[in-house]
């Protein structure tokens, strides 16, 4: 068996020997004689990692937070961890945006170099329900302190372009905070007054700290600036993050138990994933059925079917559930068939046009006509260039010089918008006669055709 991870963090009774049933994340016996945990001297340093990611799935979500359906979300049917617990609070809803801003320290890991198993151990290796039942069919062989911190952000507004574009400008104002190397993060003026018109929800969850350090933070602001101070936090207060689980065919006195269990992990994988997208689908229901919220819908459903698709996914949620625990206490060794008369609940978002973007019209009065037409247009704007003519005796006016502008300065205005520049160019002597001679000829041939 390959090495595997299990997050430990917010999970109990995981010390160095301890045995795991690796299907089910249940912590068991400890076949394995006691042993000092050892720090490698030649991996004794700290790793940091920063992220700050908009999520479009809760496929991504779960990712995002170490999760996966083969490990924590199939332990997740039975007892859960710190961050399957945030997840599960998160409320995924397919119509909101979440944008997930993390920390991850990592200190090196303490582990055994020497593992040996017990007298009692070796006894029953050979029996391979009794062995399974009393030490699972892995030990913790090493495990890695540090801290997590994460933060979610849920932002749900009318217009779904604003939502999204919410998300990338905090991400954008984040990460710009990341490299400067301020001590305290503040949204911009703009920022705050685009929130105010949004439904806004912060999902906290942090691994190591204490007291203040490990407090609620309760706004975006709070939230990053406790991001950025957090590998201190994990320096100072550590806990247990990860552990390293080995099988124990790899201790000579406990080799013999060669027994497989890849049916009851599809099978419990499977009722993992229907699992999750029930309890989706009764977050974005219960969502739809809260206050005024069917503002965001198109064609809403009546809210008695609403409650009536939310109670089949609540009995469905329910079904899977003991499906799966019976399926790890072995009394049941089927897969979990769905109920042939779950509906098909669709709910749908409001589109809402592409939010045009506003500019300001900059005021180029007295700058050369050329520099007016670049500027304009780097900024998504259209020069409209209106010449007038002025006596070459005239040396007081500017020529091909920005004059006048329509709209004025500082007028906010969609890219795309035109904006007229008067200017001014030498009324040329040979004009008037030009002009003259060119009349002459067309009155002629009007008697011409005569």
């Amino acid at each position: 068996m390959a090495v595997r991870y299990m997050n430990s963090a917010g999970r109990a009774a995981l010390q160095l020997g301890r045995g795991i049933d690796t299907t089910t994340g249940t912590p068991l016996g400890v076949a394995i004689q006691p042993e000092a945990g050892q720090v490698d001297p030649h991996n004794s340093g700290q790793t940091v990692s920063y992220d700050v990611t908009i999520i479009e799935t809760s496929e991504e979500l779960e990712e995002s937070l170490g999760l996966s359906i083969g490990a924590e979300m199939r332990y997740g049917l039975f007892s859960a961890s710190g961050k399957f617990e945030m997840s599960e609070k998160t409320q995924y809803k397919s119509f909101a945006t979440y944008l997930l801003a993390k920390c991850e320290v990592r200190n090196p890991p303490v582990g055994m170099y020497d593992p040996k198993g017990k007298p009692a151990a070796a006894d029953i290796v050979n029996i391979e329900d009794r062995f399974r039942r009393a030490y699972g069919d892995a030990f913790v062989r090493s495990a890695l302190t540090g801290g997590e911190f994460y933060i979610i952000i849920e932002i749900v507004h009318t217009d779904t372009n604003v939502q999204k574009s919410m998300a990338a400008s905090l991400q954008a104002e984040y990460n710009g905070f990341l490299v400067s190397g301020g001590v305290d993060f503040n949204l911009s003026e703009d920022m705050r007054h685009r929130m105010s018109s949004a439904q806004t929800r912060i999902i906290q969850y942090q691994a190591s700290g204490s007291g203040v350090t490990c407090s609620l933070v309760n706004d975006v602001a709070g939230a990053l600036n406790r991001l950025k101070a957090f590998p201190q936090i994990a320096l100072d207060n550590p806990v247990a993050i990860q552990v390293e689980l080995a099988s124990y065919d790899t201790i000579p006195e406990l080799q013999g138990n060669p027994w497989t269990r890849a049916n009851l992990r599809e099978r419990l994988d499977d009722c993992a994933r229907k699992r999750a997208r029930y309890k989706q689908v009764v977050d974005e229901l219960d969502f739809f059925l809260t206050s005024d919220n069917r503002q965001y819908f198109s064609d809403p459903p009546a809210d008695e079917d609403a409650r009536a698709w939310k109670a089949s996914y609540a009995s469905a949620l329910n079904k899977v559930m003991s499906h799966a625990e019976g399926l790890a206490e072995g009394g049941i060794d089927t897969g979990f068939e769905e109920p042939a008369d779950l509906p098909t609940v669709r709910l749908k978002r409001i589109i809402a046009p592409p939010e045009a973007t506003i500019v300001q019209v900059p005021d180029l009065t007295h700058t050369p006509l050329a520099a007016a037409q670049s500027h304009l247009a780097a900024l998504g704007l259209v020069a409209q260039p209106n010449s007038r003519s002025v006596p070459e005796a005239d040396v007081a006016t500017p020529r091909m010089q920005v004059l006048g502008q329509a709209p004025a300065p500082q007028t906010p205005v969609a890219k795309g918008s035109s904006v007229r520049l008067d200017y001014a160019v030498t009324r040329s002597k040979w004009l008037k006669p030009l002009l003259e001679i060119d009349r002459v000829r067309l009155v002629n041939r009007v008697h011409f055709a005569q």
